[in-house]
């Protein structure tokens, strides 16, 4: 199985100021991933990182002109709100719409570290780092205080924070789809402490091939149970010979996704277990050496 994919959850919901994961290693109560604003747990001071823009039922509120500016186009669904469960406080952020072909909803808890306006930080690297930060931004100072928000797509985490997520307190589920090609991917990871599920499936007049790589049957301290894989692949055209079920095809297979654990940064960093290490069964991956330029179209 591909090492990447496990963290790469990181790598998905980096690029937007306090929508990164942080974390420390406690269990919390889960929220709904349900695609909507959650006014419901929203706590009672937002502060300027507030926006509910574009999106269907509900009025613009907050800083739609920092978060939506005109030059990027204004009819992307997008929320960002502060939540509590009562005892800690989460980012909940939306982006897309689910019935379209591309969205993510994320509820990442919050750290240690304040913006300018005294609310905190999403607990990540490369929120309060890097190279300086947007004119026009609410965070906007004239030093060097946006990171991610100023360079999403570099190599250094600390300035990108890609990569550099606690998982443990972060649920999200994203969704990628190409009509055109039958193609749809997923990513859920509705459990803080559980690992996520990855699903990929490629449905056209040509071809059913599903695969899913199921990981949420098992924490973030656990390397010893692997992923439940299915692989299957139906190709239509009878007269064509391929057809392939992992669960009967194959004879011999070791399947070592899922099994990593994940070592928090310590908490004295101000940033809740952010910057932390994946330590695989058989091996390493260095999210530091990835080109992400390479993954934007």
């Amino acid at each position: 199985m591909p090492k990447p994919l496990a963290p790469r959850l990181a790598v998905l919901i980096t690029g937007i100021v306090a929508s990164s994961m942080l974390g420390t290693n406690t269990s919390h109560a889960e929220f709904a991933l349900n695609w909507a604003p959650d006014i419901a747990n929203r706590a009672a001071s937002q502060g300027l990182s507030f926006a509910v823009c574009n999106f269907p039922g509900y009025a613009n509120q907050g800083n739609c002109s920092s978060f939506v500016p005109s030059n990027e186009g204004t009819t992307t669904p997008f929320v960002n709100e502060l939540v509590t469960d009562g005892t800690k406080t989460y980012y909940h952020l939306i982006v897309g719409d689910p019935n379209s072909n591309f969205a993510q909803e994320i509820y990442v808890g919050t750290g240690t570290v304040t913006y300018q306006d005294g609310k905190p930080t999403s607990a990540t690297l490369g929120q309060t780092a890097g190279n300086g930060c947007f004119p026009g931004s609410p965070f906007f100072t004239g030093v060097a205080a946006c990171g991610n928000a100023y360079n999403k797509l570099g190599v250094d985490a600390n300035v990108t924070g890609n990569g550099s997520g606690n998982p443990t307190v972060v649920q999200m589920q994203q969704f990628v789809k190409d009509p055109a090609s039958g193609f749809t991917l997923e990513f859920v990871k509705s459990n803080f402490a559980q690992k996520p599920k990855i699903s990929q499936s490629i449905v056209n007049s040509e071809l059913n091939a599903q695969f899913v790589m199921d990981m949420s049957g098992t924490n973030y301290n656990t390397n010893t149970t692997p992923a439940v894989v299915t692989n299957t692949v139906d190709i239509i055209d009878p007269a064509i010979k391929g057809d392939f079920d992992m669960a009967t095809d194959i004879q011999s297979s070791t399947v070592t996704g899922g099994r990593f654990t994940f070592t928090p940064a310590p908490l004295s960093n101000g940033y809740g277990g952010a910057g932390g290490t994946y330590n695989y069964i058989d091996g390493g991956f260095n999210f530091n050496a990835i080109d992400w330029q390479q993954f934007k179209n």
